[in-house]
């Protein structure tokens, strides 16, 4: 079911910051109130996406103006998170955002929803709002507690502060020492909510801030006691809509503002923003699209000298089931530095994933879906369309590596130079698989730690003593042999008939020949290099061996790269890799 929403996205200037923001309008062009979702930052901004997509529609189809928007130097916003002290910035998003929708789009009400970090954010400035209702959703009631949940999270990196003692990273995100300080000086202060502002408390359960004693019946106050926090937050490719919360904070907006009727005034909006500042030495503009059917939402990144055509356009597909900011900001970072070399670059959304969604979608949230192949030849006619691009190199990271990779497979499609896989954790997905850890990748984990085990002798003696768990090493052995069984029959076939020894050799075969090259990217702690040397015991060893396709390494880096400095390298990797002769 498609909700029957209009979507619009656009840039908002906001001090030195281009913050994306995305509309969602009721179909009938109707609407007396305006709701602006404030999401929250780091790792869990990132998993609370979907749901605040979902929010924004239910409001939307109920009658009332939903927008959408990224804080400065977060998502697809402009802004790099060590840029200094953001909150101060943030706190001025959430001003200018409110003041848009009063005075350019007229809005006669505004209604506000903060998640998590976005409730103090609002509190300190809620003097300078002009609004009519107020959602605190889980929010954070001091700063200094979240600051000590983010220090909790940093400490599963190998080094979370690189360079900077006050530095935290954490869980793929960087905040700098001076937004640590700020942050912490943070609290949710109830005496700032002025009287007769109506109060939404969504919670897990009882805030000892903000309450109807707190309030002291100076404002209409409602609590929703809810767990579906934890569920909405997960891994994005586990996430749960929390629908309770989501209809109740719908429900409560309707009781609190003045019925749709008034026609939507839509101003002027800026789709193209430059996000890299006039002061950079290149400029970089983005661009929002969507696809002819306007079924795929995707953003478009180039310099602002770009020749449509002069170098193949990059193609980034979702990256698990992200959104198309990529995980830790990853491709929203990687489009931005290949457009300061010279290169356009596409990121997109898959129909079931980020803001290309609507409703309820088939293989919602999947980060393997059938159609990926599908989507990505829509984009592809897009662009050419569009941009006027000529050629095209694939990328991507995770699930969004296994898109590029089949669709290379299943289109002959010249104007398709390169694929640049990074990190597969699978190149043949089947419904059922784990999303977490495959049985290759399972496999190949366990070899890598009985050869490390294998060298020490004190684990000799607890196999000899039966100290170990011998069904598990039995049921791995099994595994291993049966691989080589495989393996050794495909050998012989191969002797006698002269096909490739496996599926993904006969591929990577075919690939070759139509003159595309692969490019291999992992982290040396990841599985798919030895996935790959598994499962193409020929062609990957001998186009590797002969460099005919080029095998790049991270050290040190985890599967989604969460540290900086290990996103920074592959950056530098893949601008050395692309970048065109002659550019910056």
């Amino acid at each position: 079911m498609k909700y029957p929403v209009d979507r619009c996205s656009y840039w908002l200037r906001s001090g030195d910051f281009e913050l994306a923001t995305h509309a969602h309008l009721p179909a009938s062009g109707a609407a007396t109130t305006a709701v602006l979702l404030c999401n929250t930052v780091g790792h869990e901004a990132i998993h609370a996406y979907r749901s605040m997509v979902r929010l924004g529609d239910e409001i939307a189809a109920g009658g009332r103006a939903a927008f959408r928007f990224d804080l400065a130097g977060t998502g697809n916003s402009s802004g790099d998170a060590d840029a200094g002290d953001l909150v101060a910035a943030w706190q001025r998003n959430l001003v200018d955002e409110v003041r848009d929708l009063k005075e350019r789009w007229a809005f006669k009400q505004v209604a506000v929803v903060g998640f998590r970090l976005a409730a103090p954010l609002l509190t300190a400035v809620l003097d300078e709002l002009d609004i009519d209702g107020i959602t605190f959703w889980e929010p954070v009631t001091r700063g200094k507690a979240f600051v000590r949940e983010i220090q909790a999270v940093a400490q599963f990196a190998a080094d979370p502060n690189v360079g900077d003692p006050g530095r935290i990273e954490s869980g793929g995100f960087t905040f700098t020492a001076d937004t640590v300080k700020s942050i912490g000086s943070l609290s949710l202060d109830a005496s700032a909510i002025r009287d007769g502002l109506p109060v939404l408390l969504i919670s897990r359960g009882k805030n000892a801030r903000l309450n109807a004693d707190s309030l002291a019946g100076r404002s209409p106050f409602e609590e929703l006691r809810s767990r579906e926090y934890d569920r909405m937050i997960c891994e994005p490719h586990y996430t749960e809509l929390p629908l309770d919360s989501i209809a109740r904070v719908d429900g409560w907006l309707k009781s609190i503002t003045m019925p749709d009727g008034d026609t939507i005034r839509q101003p002027d909006l800026r789709d193209t923003a430059n996000v890299t500042g006039d002061s950079h030495p290149h400029i970089v503009t983005e661009s929002f699209f969507r696809t002819a059917e306007g079924s795929l939402f995707g953003i478009v990144a180039r310099p602002a000298d770009y020749e449509p055509g002069r170098t193949p356009t990059v193609v980034l597909p979702n990256a698990g089931s992200v959104c198309s900011v990529g995980p830790n900001r990853i491709y929203a970072q990687t489009a931005r530095a290949l457009a300061a070399a010279g290169l356009e670059v596409v990121r997109f959304d898959l129909r079931n994933l980020g803001d290309s969604v609507s409703g309820d979608v088939e293989a919602a949230n999947e980060p393997y879906p059938e159609f990926a192949s599908a989507d990505m030849q829509r984009v592809l006619a897009h662009c050419r369309a569009s941009f006027g691009a000529t050629s095209f190199v694939l990328a991507g990271l995770c699930s969004g590596a296994h898109t590029s990779y089949h669709f290379a497979l299943a289109h002959d499609d010249q104007a398709v130079q390169e694929i640049v896989l990074i990190n597969p954790l699978t190149y043949y997905y089947t419904p059922g698989m784990s999303l977490d850890n495959p049985l290759q990748h399972r496999t190949v984990r366990h070899a890598k730690s009985y050869v490390r085990s294998a060298r020490r002798p004190e684990n000799w003696r607890r196999l000899l003593t039966g100290q170990v768990n011998y069904r598990r090493l039995a049921k791995f052995s099994i595994r291993v042999l049966l691989r080589l069984i495989r393996n050794g029959a495909r050998k012989v076939a191969s002797l006698w008939t002269h096909h490739p020894l496996s599926r993904m050799d006969e591929d990577l075969a075919r690939l070759h020949e139509r003159g595309l090259r692969v490019t291999y990217v992992f982290s040396d702690t990841d599985p798919g290099y030895w996935i790959a040397r598994v499962d193409s015991p020929s062609t990957f060893r001998r186009l590797a061996n002969s460099g005919e396709s080029a095998v790049i390494f991270i050290k040190d880096a985890d599967h989604t790269l969460s540290r900086s400095d290990n996103r920074a390298e592959l950056i530098e990797h893949l601008t050395r890799h692309l970048q065109p002769d002659g550019a910056a």
